[in-house]
């Protein structure tokens, strides 16, 4: 996801990415945001302001979601509920039983 505020850690999605993309370059990567404030690599799909039907796909058609936040007051995002792996920064605010690594 691309947002505004730093505790989003957008900046180190996209670097985990730029790394991840270098050993997998066959990857597709997706993105969304209500807007884009950030300037990502080309080969990231960027969904501006999805309606939530896109979500739902993106979380569907998604193997893996990266959920880089620093700390969040809910966490968690739905992703796990469509199946999806979920990865996330070991300095998140919550530990997700499974997912953070």
């Amino acid at each position: 996801m691309d947002h505004p505020l730093e505790n989003k850690n957008t900046i180190g999605a996209v670097e985990i990415i730029e790394k991840i993309k270098q050993k997998y370059p066959q990857i597709k990567v997706m993105c969304f945001g209500l807007s884009r404030f950030h300037k990502m690599p080309g080969y990231i799909e960027f969904y501006e302001n999805p309606d939530e039907d896109t979500i739902v796909k993106l979380y569907c058609d998604s193997d893996i979601f990266l959920f880089t936040s620093k700390y969040e007051g809910f966490g968690g995002p739905p992703a796990g509920s469509h199946g999806v792996q979920m990865r996330c920064s070991r300095k998140c605010s919550r530990r997700f039983a499974g997912v953070c690594c």
